[in-house]
């Protein structure tokens, strides 16, 4: 028997496959001429093997694996691993991309076993008027300072702006700023509400004046815009770029390493350039714009909601918003190479927990001091 139906068969017997068996057998699998001999094979322990609901304690790690199929119950946990693995390849073969999978046991035991590096958390640094700073992350609830008729009050934990009787003579501006490992939400004086994500900043006056209520933006940020038809919101972004709003929830991506400018519409109406965008619908730009008609909003927001979402997104990519929320530097051995991911996996678990998930791609990772994430072949 040749390594490659040996290997095919330990996988199907149960046994276990070292870290090299698994990577070579992910190799020989994605073969030609092994591809039926892959699906016969699997599908055997696919049929065998079925699940309608998962536990509490893995339901947030394998989320991503309930859409594959719902039928029947699970319940060994040895099963899960068994039964998610074999999609996983199946899929690797159809597509040549990766399903995310949490690590197996055999798997975790060899993880990486220098200090973990933590994910990031609630926190920020307000920048007021006069240059003052005030660090956010352990901060209390009530007054932080008062400002041109403003009074800037935390209020369960969330940073809020109320205005008072008082009359502004001139226009006052604070910024937001969200470190790498920090993300936060405040209120401004119109009752806007802002998601910033981590490594961001926004600008915006203590009171709006005028004939519209302009903010700018450094990073990403998701935006519930108070209704005022007579003021319209401003978002200007990087590259002299703006989207222009009167009510609405949207999310803005101007990551100075990412690509493009990134505008996704959930509800109302907005304007990015001369392109209007409808609910459900995204703008791209570069040196040109790109309208996509059936967004992925999800997407687009799982960083609000908690998550990362990685559904076809490149390794790059993926490093990208690691590093961001993580607070480390990515660097590459040997290039980077060019693989996709699908799955979510909640952005509250370590950064060891993230890679072993990761690992399933058969690209590797180390965490070296000084808070580096080391890929290689």
């Amino acid at each position: 028997m040749d390594q490659f139906n040996q290997l095919l068969q330990k996988f199907i017997n149960d046994e276990t496959l070292s870290k090299e068996e698994l990577q070579r057998f992910l190799q020989l699998a994605r073969a030609p001429e092994n591809e039926q001999v892959v699906k016969d094979g699997i599908g055997q322990t696919l049929d065998a093997v079925t699940f309608d609901d998962l536990s509490t304690d893995t339901d947030a790690e394998l989320q991503f694996v309930k859409t594959l199929q719902r039928a029947g119950t699970l319940k060994a946990k040895r099963s899960i691993w068994k039964w998610a693995a074999a999609a996983s390849i199946l899929l690797v073969i159809a597509t040549g991309t990766y399903l995310l999978l949490p690590g197996s046991p055999e798997a975790q035991k060899g993880a990486t076993a220098q200090t973990d590096i933590q994910p990031g958390k609630e926190g920020a640094i307000l920048t007021l008027d006069d240059g003052s700073e005030v660090v956010l992350d352990s901060l209390g609830n009530g007054l932080v300072a008062t400002q041109n008729g403003t009074k800037i009050v935390v209020r369960n934990g969330q940073l809020a702006y109320d205005l008072t009787n008082e009359t502004a003579k001139e226009m006052a501006y604070n910024v937001m700023t969200t470190p790498k490992g920090r993300q936060t939400h405040l209120t401004l004086s119109d009752g806007t509400q802002v998601w910033l994500n981590a490594a961001s900043a926004i600008r915006y006056p203590t009171a709006f004046k005028g004939e519209k209520r302009t903010v700018e933006l450094r990073g990403e940020a998701y935006f519930e815009v108070a209704k005022d038809k007579t003021l319209p919101f401003i978002v200007k972004v990087r590259g002299g770029r703006k989207v222009e709003v009167l009510g609405t929830r949207f999310n803005v991506n101007s990551y100075e390493d990412e690509p493009f400018i990134n505008t996704t519409l959930l509800e109302g109406s907005v304007k990015v350039e001369n392109l209007v965008l409808k609910p459900g619908q995204q703008a791209l730009i570069n040196t040109s714009i790109k309208l996509i008609e059936n967004a992925d909003t999800e997407k687009a927001i799982a960083w609000k909601n908690g998550l990362f979402n990685f559904e076809n997104a490149s390794l790059e990519e993926v490093m990208r918003q690691l590093a961001r929320w993580y607070d480390i530097e990515v660097v590459y051995e040997k290039g980077i190479p060019d693989i996709h991911f699908l799955g979510k996996l909640s952005k509250d678990i370590s950064l060891t927990g993230l890679i072993r998930t990761l690992r399933a791609s058969g690209v590797n990772f180390r965490i070296e001091e000084g808070r580096r994430l080391i890929v290689y072949p």
